[in-house]
């Protein structure tokens, strides 16, 4: 029972805030957010892993660090992996994305068997207290990052459509020249459809029906 306790308190906070850890990865800056669910990693993990050495860690305090540094990963992993597009050109984009997800299929093997060995050796708690080492690493090469300035393409007079007005043409007196006002529609942009989808999905009550 306590392992799928464990198990649960990791797990949940993806099916709570997963939704609504991709929109925000896609209407905030992605690398604040980064650097935010890090630092919170950071202090749940050395907090863990000192209460661990201080043998003053409970179930409960375990089940909610467990929880705590879910929703930290939840909020992470959709920042970290769009901004795979910002860091290679285009025409890299298809080798960076398979080498990311090879890196995360090789952390998650490789990971747990370190601090498996970490653990036996050391403890637990030194275990945690490692873990916040290498995320101190992370916020480290993240803060060297600079992103780029957005590339949505906004609308512009060529590309807008033009709605001609009653009173937009004027014929002058010789009938050769005429004065066309244009005006610009406005044009969602996809940050502003895909915000629209998820807030139709989040607020649809007939999907309970």
């Amino acid at each position: 029972l306590p392992i799928s306790l464990v198990q649960t308190a990791s797990t949940l906070p993806t099916l709570l805030f997963g939704l609504h850890a991709g929109a925000l990865a896609d209407m905030m800056d992605r690398r604040r957010i980064v650097l935010t669910t890090l630092w919170l990693l950071i202090a749940v993990t050395v907090m863990i892993g000192a209460a661990e050495l201080g043998g003053v860690l409970g179930p409960y305090a375990l089940l909610l660090g467990t929880f705590l540094i879910g929703i930290g990963f939840t909020f992470y992993l959709p920042a970290q992996q769009s901004n795979i597009n910002e860091l290679v050109d285009r025409v890299d984009l298809p080798r960076a994305v398979g080498l990311g997800a090879l890196s995360f299929n090789l952390s998650r093997a490789i990971g747990p068997a370190l601090a498996g060995a970490v653990a036996a050796w050391l403890g637990s708690g030194s275990a945690f207290i490692g873990s916040a080492f290498f995320f101190g690493v992370m916020i480290y090469v993240v803060q060297g990052w600079k992103r780029p300035p957005s590339s949505l393409v906004q609308p512009t007079t060529s590309t807008a459509r033009r709605v001609r007005t009653p009173a937009s043409s004027i014929a002058c007196s010789s009938g050769s020249v005429t004065e066309r006002r244009t005006v610009a529609m406005p044009r969602a942009s996809p940050l502003e459809l895909r915000t629209a989808s998820t807030i139709a999905r989040l607020s649809a009550p007939w999907q309970v029906a």
